[in-house]
């Protein structure tokens, strides 16, 4: 059994697979198209998300560096 291929990519949609379409798998098969898009999508929102931290970290961005840290101190309050 082989996994995904993970790739940092935003797709702007997901495929529905529809009735007519034949089950096939394999690296590009129909049934796995929907599935890539997602892993892809997931991957790339974990990157963001990480230069995101970074930023916040390093004291935060431009003008909001405050509101950003004021924000992460409340988000750990409910964590």
């Amino acid at each position: 059994m082989a996994n995904l291929t993970e790739n940092a990519i935003w797709h702007d949609g997901i495929y529905q697979i529809e009735r007519n379409d034949p089950v096939s798998g394999g690296k590009d098969g129909i049934t796995n198209k929907p599935l890539q898009q997602l892993t892809d999508r997931t991957v790339y929102l974990k990157e963001q998300n990480a230069k995101i931290k970074e930023l916040i970290d390093k004291g935060g961005v431009g003008g909001i560096g405050g509101a950003i840290t004021s924000l992460k101190t409340a988000s750990l309050c409910y964590q």
